[in-house]
């Protein structure tokens, strides 16, 4: 009886101080939402410009340092304009990023840390064009086209978090993979700069 009654104490000791440590840890799971700015360069800077937008965000920790993190948001480029050879486009790009990835941060749940993603990209593209052809009654000739193409895309890079507030800069690669499509013999990757400024609230 002695024998079963020490064992129970020794469980509840041991529950009780798994408890404790599980309490220090802090919660499990965050939620938040960023604001995106994307600035274009290299061969993505030619079809578009800046880009403003919103992402939605996940985090599950596995420790203090580790977590998966999952992002979905949409990103809206500025027009830009394009004249030349006869023809005045302008060129409307927009994402929508679906993105999985992990976080390791180098102090307890805050500070600094370093991150990468990768995931889902649909890259929409527009165009309004005129070009000007010599008729007899000086017309012009007006149209537009507008299309989306479904990419893998990724992002790495790092940030600084603390008291809920995420500062983040990464690198952007909006299509990493299956970059050929019905609308390109070939196409370019393409590369940015993805800024961050973010709310994380814990849920638990």
């Amino acid at each position: 009886m002695k024998k079963i009654s020490m064992t129970c104490l020794l469980f509840v000791a041991v529950m009780g101080v798994a408890r404790g440590a599980a309490a220090d840890e802090g919660p499990t799971f965050v939620l938040g939402a960023d604001l995106a700015v994307v600035l274009p360069f290299g061969a993505w800077a030619e079809p578009t410009q800046v880009g403003l937008g919103a992402l939605l965000d996940a985090r599950y920790h596995l420790t203090p340092n580790v977590a998966l993190t999952a992002r979905v948001g949409y990103i809206y480029h500025i027009p830009k304009y394009v004249e030349g050879g006869g023809r005045e486009s302008w060129w409307y790009t927009s994402e929508m990023p679906i993105l999985l990835g992990a976080k390791y941060f180098f102090g307890d749940r805050s500070g600094p840390y370093i991150a990468a993603e990768l995931g889902y990209i649909n890259l929409w593209t527009g165009e309004d064009y005129k070009i000007y052809r010599y008729y007899s009654d000086g017309s012009t000739f007006y149209n537009d086209v507008y299309y989306s193409c479904p990419r893998i895309g990724a992002t790495v890079g790092g940030g600084y978090e603390l008291s809920g507030i995420d500062l983040r800069a990464q690198l952007f690669i909006p299509n990493l993979l299956l970059q050929n499509s019905a609308y390109y013999d070939s196409e370019d990757i393409y590369l940015g700069f993805l800024f961050n400024v973010g709310y994380h609230f814990e849920l638990f």
